[in-house]
């Protein structure tokens, strides 16, 4: 008895092959990359060292000058709120959408960070 060969789809098996791959990258998103990889681990930083301070020097300063100029905004005779009341009202809107987007664009640097292969 002859056995009946079945064409081999290639593009098939090669979606396949890319399904696994790709499930097995998902996998292994949550744990830091082995030295064998060539990824170079995350270097953290403490809270006052020279880079993180100077990365926060440009926004703090912005932050004093946009609350300044607020308060200077909403300063004249007959207001019947506080000044500081409209920059801590601004400051609380920014913060609130800034909470709302953190996750998708953390999501989006990790695929990004994890997109990057060398071909």
């Amino acid at each position: 008895m002859e056995e009946e060969l079945k064409p081999v789809d290639l593009l098939e098996q090669a979606r396949a092959a890319a399904d696994e791959e790709e499930i097995h990258e998902a996998e292994r998103v949550d744990r830091p990359p082995a030295a064998d990889e060539g990824i170079r681990p995350y270097k953290t930083y403490a809270p006052l060292s020279f880079p993180v301070v100077v990365l926060l020097m440009p926004a703090a300063v912005f932050g004093v000058l946009a609350r300044l100029g607020l308060v200077s905004l909403m300063t004249f005779d007959g207001d019947s709120v506080f000044p500081l009341a409209y920059a801590q009202a601004m400051g609380c809107l920014i913060m609130g959408v800034g909470l709302r987007l953190k996750e998708p664009i953390g999501q989006l640097c990790v695929y990004q960070q994890s997109d990057t292969r060398l071909y």
